[in-house]
């Protein structure tokens, strides 16, 4: 009877020009760079311009990609209202009660104003009804 291998070691579960692992020899590397020098060295808009192009940038082109990430930091009103919303009540509930998704479905369709309360009207109230229907 001979020894078998437990999980999908020396196994090749995918090849890609992106990155390398070596577990063996503690080895992780993006585009041909260690991990470790592109952490003592290159900043993260220099990482990704290397994990999107394969190369990294020359000084304009990390200036244009600095200056377009720039331009897209603003975050639509919509998502600054969740953010908000989500912020109360206990963290504790949020991954998986149903009283977090209610209370976020009413801060969105109530006009929510931080510091305040939605407000009392019976579709901000969140019955189920209600909350199904805004889904």
């Amino acid at each position: 009877m001979g020894t078998s291998i437990a999980g999908l070691e020396g196994i090749i579960a995918g090849e890609s020009e992106i990155c390398y692992i070596d577990g063996y020899q503690g080895v992780l590397s993006y585009r041909g760079f260690n991990i470790h020098t592109l952490a003592d060295n290159a900043s993260f808009e220099e990482v990704i311009f290397l994990l999107w192009n394969g190369w990294l940038p020359k000084q304009a082109e990390l200036d244009r990609l600095k200056k377009d990430l720039v331009a897209e930091r603003e975050l639509p009103a919509g998502v600054i209202d969740f953010l908000n919303c989500a912020s109360q009540g206990n963290p504790m509930d949020r991954p998986a009660d149903g009283r977090f998704h209610a209370r976020c479905l009413r801060c969105r369709g109530a006009g929510y104003v931080p510091g305040g309360k939605p407000s009392q009207s019976r579709a901000a109230n969140g019955t189920h009804a209600d909350i199904v229907k805004r889904v």
